[in-house]
């Protein structure tokens, strides 16, 4: 079991990576490893290159990307990571550092949004190879629902300014500015 994890892939061919078995800040916490769901059964799949709580990503099963996340000791890191469905390899640098932010596409047309480095609103894209800054969302926010793709995506609810501050707004992305 685990939580502030990422996600990838189909009913018939996910993956979740990185986590955390424990809701706390302690980097022994925090997992670098990857399950893989055939659509009955879970197994497991490559190891990322160092384990990572709240972080983000999405793809295929063999072909996905995380990003981001909490690594110990207090580290909102700016690397990325892609997998083949074996391994993962190093990807793109995020031009901020975060936690609790969320993504949505494949792997040469990636989207992140907001996340926890003093709540952001900034959104970046991502080729497969670099990171890129995209448009502002409206409202600097973490911890929000992002699905789609990079060029029509939507970010739902989420929080602002505080933890106790939710967000009941959704915004839609259109691969130039959010509405």
């Amino acid at each position: 079991g685990r939580s502030a994890h990422t996600r990838a892939g189909t009913q018939t061919a996910a993956m979740t990576a990185g986590g955390s078995t424990y809701g706390g800040s302690s980097g022994s916490y925090s997992l670098n490893t990857t399950e893989e769901y055939n659509g009955t059964a879970w197994s497991g799949g490559g190891n990322l290159s160092t384990g990572t709580q709240s972080v983000q990503g999405d793809g295929t099963q063999t072909a996905a990307w995380v990003c981001g996340g909490y690594q110990h000791p207090n580290n909102n890191t700016t690397n990325s990571q892609e997998y083949n469905g074996t391994a993962w390899g190093a990807g793109g640098t995020l031009s901020t550092g975060r936690q609790y932010s969320h993504g949505c596409g494949l792997l040469t047309a990636g989207l992140i949004v907001g996340g926890h480095s003093s709540y952001s609103a900034t959104t970046e894209e991502y080729d497969g190879s670099s990171w890129s800054a995209g448009a502002n969302v409206h409202t600097a926010l973490w911890t929000s629902a992002v699905f789609g793709i990079q060029t029509a995506a939507v970010s739902a609810s989420g929080q602002r300014t505080s933890p106790s501050a939710r967000l009941y707004e959704t915004q839609e992305y259109n691969g130039t500015s959010w509405s």
